[in-house]
């Protein structure tokens, strides 16, 4: 029995597009890689800049009892931008102004990476 022409002239472009398909990553995962390096990176510049000399390694200079590192203000990124916006102690606030949402974002996103909470 003879295959139909329409089968044998579609069957080879729908398996090339299969495997094409199949083989190659979708054009949007290596910007979201990208951004994802780039949000860590402007995380890590954040801490250093505005963070790292009170909380070097993850501590507290000021109040070594509550460090970063284990912190339950880590536990989601809403308690986290609750205490930067305002803190306890001697801890400065970190306002919508000084620090817009999206740098709280990835400054969070940094700390959670680097100090998972527990």
């Amino acid at each position: 029995m003879q295959t139909p022409l329409i089968t044998r002239l579609l069957l080879p472009v729908l398996s090339s597009a299969l495997l094409l398909g199949c083989s190659s990553s979708p054009e949007g995962a290596s910007a979201d890689i990208e951004s994802e390096h780039a949000i860590a990176a402007k995380g890590a510049s954040l801490f250093s800049a505005n963070c790292g000399s009170c909380h070097s390694g993850g501590g507290n200079v000021l109040d070594p009892q509550k460090p970063i590192k284990g912190s339950h203000l880590l536990s989601s990124f809403e308690s986290f931008e609750e205490f930067l916006r305002h803190p306890s102690g001697n801890m400065p606030s970190f306002n919508a102004e000084t620090l817009p949402e999206n740098e709280a974002h990835a400054l969070y996103n940094f700390l959670v990476q680097q100090y998972p909470p527990q």
